[in-house]
């Protein structure tokens, strides 16, 4: 698939003959070294680091525009390499520093019993979608209001208001049951 002309419009006359003449495959043959090299070094892991590989081409299979043109395909390809593995560190560590909680949960923390996750689990599935996703990213994984944010892709005040519509509609729920 070669790279569209609307893209090679932003880059020097040299990288648009260079850009115009690559498919994503020929693309992939003179920098998928570079790649792998670049995500191996940060997550010090080869699995990994070939799911990262693999992640960044089919990206750009799926949606060729993402590259837009305006820098060097190398340094495209290294950046996003560089920002997807930080984001896979930081998941990581999110997900290690989440399941460290879960098994110990501190001194004087109490274990819920079974009856409150049940009642929780029976609100959480009545709520509207965007309140109910916030509620278990907050409550249940523990993620910051900024962390929210950045997986929904908003802001950490819209996340805050959504988070009060939750708490009220669970109180509004609750004085109905009354």
């Amino acid at each position: 698939m070669p790279v569209s002309s609307e893209v090679t419009d932003r880059v020097s006359p040299r990288e648009r003959d260079v850009a115009a003449d690559l498919s994503i495959e020929e693309i992939y043959r003179k920098h998928a070294h570079v790649v792998l090299r670049r995500a191996a070094t940060i997550l010090r892991d080869e699995n990994e680091a070939l799911d990262v590989l693999q992640h960044i081409f089919l990206s750009l299979v799926d949606s060729p525009e993402k590259f837009e043109g305006r820098s060097a395909v190398t340094t495209w390809l290294y950046r996003v390499t560089t920002n997807t593995c930080l984001n896979r560190l930081r998941d990581r560590q999110n997900r290690e520093r989440l399941a460290r909680e879960r098994l110990d949960p501190g001194p004087g923390a109490r274990q819920r019993d079974a009856s409150e996750w049940v009642m929780a689990r029976e609100l959480i599935d009545r709520m509207p979608d965007e309140l109910a996703m916030v509620t278990i990213y907050h409550a249940i994984d523990g993620m910051t209001q900024s962390e929210i944010a950045e997986v929904l892709g908003c802001s950490r005040r819209h996340v805050g208001h959504l988070l009060e519509r939750a708490a009220e509609w669970a109180r509004s729920l609750d004085e109905v049951t009354e």
